[in-house]
């Protein structure tokens, strides 16, 4: 079968994409990837990925004023659009109002006529130009929802916007994956349930990803990481309590450091930055430490239903979680039985918690939450993925 992939991000910050790149090109599918380029650290690594898929074709966009003519021209539809009401806008010009790149996206595919047995949208600006696409090739459709996306704005105008795009693109889908059930329960409710078949995909790893080591480090080793090191993150919340701990307790984090945030919070610390890790070798690094850092706080909509890539992680490589409380994060610790501590976002009880975290016996718990993690193995929830590709007559 041929697959098309769409997206308005890259193999280096959209994993979820890059495990299913991954598992077409397993399973013997041919493929061919729309991506963007942004001019940072995203585009090393996903020049790195790129080289473990020699068969895949990847055709790329600048994200930049690179190409000045495509950005300039995109820049003013998009504003063009969005100053228009929507009830005037068709879908089409309601994707433009979104975000510029799907005008990038739909202005390539108008010109494409290779057939394609499925075509794969992720993130919102590629909605529209892949169902156009699917809808005249007459390919099959599949929507990845990674996150409840009206829910990661405060701007009205911009949620509505957002949510008629969905409205008016998913129930074309063949299939919906979505990265929570809150996620999903909170599209049906809200936006809409017409959807022909849908499958919780949570943010998991492949199980080989990961090893079971024990620290032997004096210190206890916690470990936090995200595209970037920034504000808004709970990292404000956390780190003045920590630095109680710096005899006892190891910090370290991973990604592109914001310079204000490393001023403020990180200076004249003992916290330990990494660089922007490749996903495929951060799992096997998370592997070194015992705790790992969940401090999404419930700071929007999105943020309150989503699971995070980087929670299942920590809980595949065994660590205990230490999380802040989001609806839910609590759901999900649950439902797998995980080991976990919850905190307010108060510094007396990171306090009191970070000193319950001191007593542990890691080396068991690590054993133990490798165990139970397995149910959350990507080689587990892709199952149904499969299926649905494969079945032709969806």
């Amino acid at each position: 079968m041929n697959f098309l992939f769409i997206t308005s991000t890259n193999l280096a910050t959209n994993p979820r994409l890059l495990r299913e790149i991954d598992l077409a090109i397993n399973l013997k599918f041919t493929c061919t990837v729309l991506q963007f380029k942004f001019d940072n650290w995203s585009d090393i690594i996903t020049d790195e990925l790129k080289i473990n898929y020699p068969t895949v074709n990847f055709v790329e966009f600048s994200a930049t004023r690179n190409n000045f003519f495509n950005w300039l021209f995109s820049s003013i539809i998009e504003k063009i659009c969005r100053f228009i009401p929507i009830y005037f806008l068709n879908t089409k010009l309601l994707s433009f109002s979104i975000n510029k790149r799907s005008i990038l996206l739909y202005r390539y595919l108008k010109t494409v006529n290779s057939d394609f047995d499925w075509v794969i949208a992720h993130n919102p600006p590629a909605f529209y130009p892949a169902c156009y696409f699917a809808i005249k090739n007459n390919s099959k459709l599949g929507i990845d929802i990674e996150d409840y996306h009206p829910g990661e704005s405060y701007n009205n105008n911009l949620k509505y916007r957002m949510s008629e795009l969905m409205n008016k693109t998913i129930h074309h889908a063949n299939y919906c994956t979505f990265a929570s059930p809150l996620i999903r329960d909170e599209v049906f409710s809200q936006i809409s349930s017409n959807i022909k078949n849908h499958i919780i995909l949570y943010n998991s790893f492949k199980q080989k990803d990961f090893k079971l080591l024990t620290n032997k480090n004096s210190k206890i080793k916690l470990v936090w990481y995200s595209q970037n090191i920034d504000f808004g993150r709970g990292l404000e919340f956390f780190i003045p309590a920590f630095k109680h701990f710096c005899d006892t307790l190891e910090l370290h984090l991973i990604g592109n450091l914001n310079k204000s945030f490393y001023l403020e919070y990180i200076k004249n610390s003992d916290i330990i930055v990494h660089s922007p890790i490749s996903p495929n070798k951060l799992n096997s690094f998370l592997s070194n430490f015992d705790v790992g850092l969940a401090l999404d706080f419930g700071k929007d909509l999105n943020n309150n239903l989503a699971i995070s890539n980087k929670i299942i992680s920590y809980a595949q490589a065994g660590l205990w979680i230490f999380s802040f409380k989001t609806k839910a994060k609590i759901s999900f610790i649950n439902d797998f039985n995980l080991h976990c501590t919850f905190s307010s976002l108060d510094e007396e009880d990171i306090i009191c918690n970070l000193n319950n975290l001191i007593s542990l016996n890691f080396g068991l718990s690590k054993i133990n939450q490798f165990k139970k993690a397995k149910n959350l193995s990507w080689d587990n929830l892709s199952i149904p993925l499969i299926d649905i590709w494969k079945n032709s007559t969806i």
